[in-house]
């Protein structure tokens, strides 16, 4: 399992699905790395974005990640009011290539 850097910033990542947890659990920080600038990039070229709500009943874990991600997560945040948790799983979508970000299953 990758270490923790020192400058990483750990912040609260929950209450979601389990199936979401398996899919990163093995390198949760490093997943969520990546996944964020494609959010940014998305969200840069106007594409409608899905957030999905958090659960009100999962799995809380702590992510470890970079203080730059942490900062393009709040930038995020402060613009749409939404939690991490969400902005989190809307860059998680992106990054496993599910459903285009915006388009319900009825949408589609």
């Amino acid at each position: 399992m990758p270490q923790r850097g020192e400058r990483d910033v750990g912040i609260h990542f929950g209450r979601i699905s389990p199936a979401c947890w398996e899919r990163i659990k093995d390198q949760p920080g490093a997943i969520v790395e990546k996944a964020i600038p494609m959010l940014v990039e998305a969200r840069s070229a106007g594409r409608d974005i899905h957030y999905r709500p958090t659960l009100k009943v999962g799995v809380s874990k702590k992510l470890w990640l970079t203080p730059e991600t942490v900062e393009a997560i709040d930038r995020i945040s402060a613009v749409t009011g939404l939690r991490r948790t969400p902005i989190i799983l809307a860059a998680l979508d992106l990054y496993f290539g599910g459903a285009p970000a915006g388009l319900g299953q009825a949408d589609g």
